[in-house]
């Protein structure tokens, strides 16, 4: 194998983690967003029923 070979490689694997890295970080960002279903909104609220 010759060095060109492990570059490829190593750009894809970095490819991959990336993506992972983002679908992870969308899954926390649903997540939060799933959370503040059926609270109330409140403009300028502080009560932690609210958002």
């Amino acid at each position: 194998m010759d060095s060109g070979d492990n570059t490829v490689t190593t750009k894809k694997y970095a490819s991959i983690k990336a993506k992972a890295a983002k679908t992870a970080k969308q899954k926390k960002v649903v997540a939060l967003a799933n959370a503040q279903v059926g609270k109330a909104y409140v403009w300028g609220g502080n009560w932690s029923l609210q958002f």
